[in-house]
């Protein structure tokens, strides 16, 4: 079913297999593999915004995207697992806001073009 979606946007969807597929993973996945050290939260946060930058100007399903803090907090987050110390089950599982929530750095669009950041 995703590659119909991808391929109404006509994006390459073979682009997507030549990542590591993590960024396919569910949070339990995840988990098992920082736990094992397979993957960490950088390389899982790395895959997920390459698929962002790849689908997202024709999805537009992001109007903000903050891979700075991303990268930081997914750094902060290996360390954490490398210590075997994560902060909770979902310490390193990358998620996203909806833009209707204030969140204080970040733009609050309201779904709209026309509000000014």
């Amino acid at each position: 079913m995703p590659e119909r979606l991808y391929h109404e946007f006509d994006i390459n969807v073979w682009s997507f297999h030549l990542n590591t597929g993590l960024e396919d993973l569910s949070a339990t996945e995840c988990v098992e593999l920082y736990r094992s050290r397979k993957a960490s939260p950088v390389e899982v946060v790395d895959d997920c915004l390459r698929r962002i930058e790849i689908i997202n100007p024709k999805l537009n399903a992001f109007c903000f995207v903050d891979c700075e803090t991303a990268r930081r907090s997914a750094m902060a987050s290996e360390e954490r697992w490398f210590r075997g110390r994560p902060v909770g089950e979902l310490d390193g599982i990358p998620t996203t806001i909806k833009e209707l929530s204030l969140t204080r750095g970040m733009p609050t669009l309201r779904g709209s073009a026309a509000i000014d950041p």
